[in-house]
């Protein structure tokens, strides 16, 4: 009997920070048959560095992202999405154009959805801005009332309470972990002895580093350097 892989609910946003590179349509001069042509549309390919991170930084981050998506390819870990979660990636900016391209590592890895303690419909018209959307969100969380969200928002910051639905999601789903950078609902939680859960909250990295020996030394080795050689651009 196989054990029963770590099952991660992870916040799909992620998908959109794992593509390090894609195609932007640019004004470009070529050469052509002896003459001198300008492409309006010539597609080119550049890395992504993500918003308000570093070249470097976001290297990193794309690199622990695809380790993660490595562990839910060889079967080490199961990955989970949820409606809501969807529907916050529907709002991000990039949003859909960046899934399934040769640059996504997780385009081969199969993301299993879980239904949400408490579900909700969308309709997305075209006159809506991201203010309403978000809006109309806060106010359906502010309804919920059962028992244990309510618990949850009474200890987390009301910004913070789509995290903890996400928690709470996992938490009615038996799952072992919820993968996000965001850590004010793990802060909250720490803050205070009257509300726990079973659920862990982990980054990216903390999930790689506890499933991959290699890569837990690697971080190992470049934080020693980068102590010693605080500008070695690691």
């Amino acid at each position: 009997m196989q054990p029963r892989r770590f099952r991660v609910l992870v916040d799909t946003c992620l998908r959109n920070e794992a593509v390090s590179y894609e195609y932007n349509l640019a004004s470009k001069r070529i050469v052509w048959g002896g003459c001198e042509v300008l492409l309006p549309n010539f597609a080119e390919l550049k890395e992504r560095c993500l918003r308000g991170k570093s070249r470097n930084d976001s290297c990193r981050i794309h690199a622990v992202l695809r380790r993660v998506a490595h562990l839910a390819e060889t079967g080490r870990i199961q990955l989970y999405d949820s409606v809501e979660l969807m529907f916050e990636w529907m709002g991000r900016a990039g949003g859909p154009s960046l899934r399934r391209t040769e640059f996504d590592p997780f385009s081969n890895v199969r993301i299993s959805r879980v239904k949400a303690p408490v579900e909700r419909t969308v309709v997305i018209g075209a006159c809506d801005s991201k203010r309403d959307f978000e809006t109309e969100k806060d106010r359906w969380l502010d309804t919920i009332q059962e028992p244990r969200f309510r618990e949850l928002k009474a200890v987390i910051n009301r910004k913070h309470w789509a995290d903890a639905f996400h928690l709470w999601t996992a938490e009615a789903n038996d799952l072992d972990c919820v993968l996000t950078f965001e850590n004010k609902v793990r802060n909250s939680l720490a803050n205070q002895k009257r509300v726990t859960s079973d659920v862990e909250i982990l980054s990216p990295i903390e999930l790689a580093s506890r499933f991959d020996p290699v890569y837990r030394l690697q971080r190992k080795v470049v934080s020693a350097v980068v102590k010693l050689f605080p500008k070695s651009g690691l």
